[in-house]
């Protein structure tokens, strides 16, 4: 397989991950823009002039309160939203790196236990958090 032929594969490959993430997607039914659902570079392009700003309180005027700007990035401007989607007892489960900072602190803490289960354990058994 030569160089050409190894590039049109990979984007082919590339091209039906995004095509399959963008039907499987838990936020596929948040309104925002199309390119918001594939990549995170539109808003790159946005933010390096210093538009960005701008570009959000625009959106926010046409789709709502709730926007999608990322494959996996919501912008919430009503605090009700906020008040639900960061709540720790709220039915968005916060998962991924952000949340497990065991490789700075060495203990386990409320903050990264993302495992509801795991909370509700600790809970019952009078252990504390961390």
């Amino acid at each position: 397989m030569d160089i050409l032929g190894l590039c049109v594969y990979a984007f082919a490959v590339a091209v039906a991950y995004e095509s399959w993430w963008l039907f499987r997607s838990p936020l596929k039914g948040i309104p925002g823009p199309f390119m918001a659902k594939l990549t995170n570079i539109w808003r790159l392009f946005f933010v390096t002039r210093k538009q960005f700003h701008r570009v959000l309180m625009d959106m926010h005027k046409q789709y709502g309160s709730v926007v999608r700007i990322g494959p996996n990035v919501l912008s919430l401007s009503d605090p009700q939203w906020i008040r639900i989607v960061y709540s720790t007892r709220g039915d968005f489960e916060k998962v991924g790196s952000q949340y497990n900072d065991s490789r700075i602190v060495r203990t386990s803490s409320l903050m990264p236990v993302a495992e509801r289960t795991l909370l509700r354990e600790r809970r019952q058994d009078g252990r504390p958090n961390n």
